[in-house]
Parts: structure tokens; sequence; C-alpha cells
């Protein structure tokens, strides 16, 4: 049985004050994977890999001992400084664009790299990210306000700034009715 590991957000533009800083204080983009199984899986020992590149599906390869556990978020920063990974931090050695893309969850599976999951995204600001509602399914993503590294994702839309600028109570002259 192949394991329920998914790509579930992406933010591609990370802002700072808008997102979630890295083990070295710095704003950068991120995927985030989640578990949807039942059992933790070492994506090290499964020989699992994530890209930018649907042609290039080994670009880097996650460390021997990197677990996810069932139910559970991991983020992987893709920012293209591997020497930063320390402590259990993930740094791919590729940086995502905030003009759009690809990631690829790809794995080694008798002998051969398969795609496990994959998703394009396109233009991301700094606030903004794209991914997976519910968490784990690869069917239907989109554009989330409110990103949520590590945990549940959210689809609430931001709260519209609409306010009535002018009124006018007894209309008799200025503006006619066309009905």
């Amino acid at each position: 049985a192949i394991p329920q590991v998914w790509i579930n957000e992406v933010m591609a533009s990370n802002r700072v004050g808008s997102g979630i800083v890295d083990n070295m204080g710095e704003a950068e983009p991120w995927v985030e994977l989640y578990n949807g199984g039942t059992n933790a899986v070492d994506l090290g020992t499964g020989t699992y890999y994530l890209s930018d590149s649907e042609t290039n599906l080994t670009r880097w390869a996650f460390a021997s001992g990197t677990v996810l556990s069932a139910g559970c978020w991991r983020v992987v920063w893709c920012d293209g400084e591997t020497g930063e990974g320390t402590n259990g931090y993930l740094h791919a050695n590729f940086t995502l664009h905030a003009t759009g893309g690809v990631v690829v969850l790809a794995r080694e599976q008798a002998g051969q790299v398969r795609v496990v999951d994959w998703g394009a995204y396109g233009a991301l600001d700094g606030a903004h990210s794209y991914g997976s509602y519910p968490d784990g399914q690869p069917n239907d993503r989109r554009l989330f306000a409110y990103p949520t590294p590590g945990a549940i994702n959210n689809p609430a839309s931001p709260p519209v700034n609409l306010r009535i600028n002018e009124w006018m109570e007894n209309n008799t002259q200025t503006a006619l009715n066309p009905l």
C-alpha cells in the first residue's frame, strides 16, 4: 500500500510578518506535507524526494530518519539553503518561485521513481498560500488567505472592508430610478 503522504500547502512568497520564519529567522518559501494515513512514514527510508521540476523528480532527497507521523504535517523550507537543515528543520536545495511553478513529491518504488503527488500553483503574493482543503486530498486545491504551516488548512475568506460612503434620504431630483 502507498502511504497517504500529500503535498498539503505551498507558500512560494513568504513575507516577514505574514508567515512563519525558519530556524535562521528568515521568511523563506515552504512546502507543507501531510500524512493522512494511520501509520508513521519514514520519508528517508522509503526514499522520498521533493522537486520543483516534473523532469527531475529526484532533485532533493529526504534524509534517513525523517519521519512524518500519522495525521501530522511537516514543513520543508524551499530556499536552496541546505546547510541550514539542522535540529529537525528541513531545507531543500531549490527555491520556489513567487510567479508560479510546480511542486512534486516522488518516491522510489520497485527500482523506479514515481510521482506520489504534485501540484501546480500560480503567482502567490507574500500573504497567501495554495493548498488542499480538506487536508490530504489532492483534488480540490485553492488559494488560502490564512497560511497554516503545520496545522489544519483554513479556507476562511478575509473580512471584506466595505463601507457606505454616501447616502441620500430623499432623492427627488439628483439621481432618478430608471425603473
